[in-house]
C-alpha cells in the first residue's frame, strides 16, 4: 500500500498489507514498489485524484499490468502513453466500485478480511456534514464512515445509492467545494455488521 497517513498505513498492515510505503518518506515510490514486487505490481488502484499518483500507479505496474482509476478528477492529468503502450499495460476506469460489491460481500462472508475493522466511525444521516465530511477533511486516519438508518429495519445501515451520490456531488461541488474530492476517496457503503 502507498499511504501518507500513518494511521491508515497501520490499518493496511493490520488488514494484511505486506508493506506500506509513505511517499513523504520514500524518495522513489515507483522503484520501491518494483523492488517489493519483483518488477512491478500486477494491478494498481489510483484512488486519490492526484496527477503524480496516477503516473506512479501506471509506472509501478509490471509488463501487461493494469491500473484501475477510481478517482473523480477535478483537473486534467497528463500521462505518457508510451509507458502504457510499450509495456502493454492497460487502464480501466470504475465509478463507485460498481459491480464489485457482490464479490466483496462474498469475500467478507468467507472471512477473507474483517469488514468491521474498515469501519472507523458510525453516524446518523443528520450528522453527515459535521461528523462525516468534516471528519474526513480533518482526520486522514478515517477509513469508512457508515450512516445509520434511524428507522427500525432489518438493515440498520444503508448504502448511499448512485443517484444520491450524484445529487451529493452536484450540491457539494457547488456549495462546499472543499468536500467534493473526499467523496471519491471515501465511498461510504453500508452493511449490517
Amino acid at each position: 500500500a502507498v499511504e501518507l497517513s500513518k494511521g491508515r498505513g497501520a490499518k493496511a498492515l493490520e488488514l494484511g498489507a505486506t508493506a506500506v510505503i509513505n511517499p513523504a518518506e520514500e524518495a522513489d515510490v515507483v522503484a520501491k514498489i518494483q523492488e517489493l514486487t519483483n518488477g512491478g505490481a500486477d494491478v494498481a488502484f489510483e484512488v486519490t485524484g492526484v496527477p503524480i499518483v496516477l503516473k506512479q500507479a501506471i509506472d509501478s505496474t509490471s509488463f501487461e499490468g493494469e491500473t484501475i482509476i477510481v478517482s473523480i478528477w477535478e483537473k486534467e492529468a497528463s500521462i505518457q502513453r508510451n509507458n502504457i503502450v510499450l509495456s502493454e499495460r492497460s487502464l480501466k476506469g470504475i465509478i463507485a466500485y460498481r459491480d464489485i460489491f457482490p464479490a466483496v460481500m462474498h469475500l467478507m462472508t468467507k472471512g477473507y478480511f474483517p469488514a468491521d475493522k474498515l469501519v472507523t466511525k458510525r453516524i446518523t444521516l443528520d450528522e453527515v456534514v459535521k461528523e462525516g465530511f468534516e471528519t474526513l477533511v480533518n482526520d486522514t486516519d478515517q477509513i469508512k464512515i457508515l450512516f445509520q438508518n434511524r428507522r427500525k429495519t432489518t438493515y440498520p445501515y444503508f448504502s448511499i445509492s448512485r443517484f444520491l451520490i450524484a445529487q451529493l456531488v452536484s450540491v457539494l461541488s457547488l456549495e462546499c467545494p472543499r468536500y467534493f474530492h473526499f467523496l471519491n476517496r471515501h465511498v461510504v457503503q453500508g452493511f449490517d455488521l
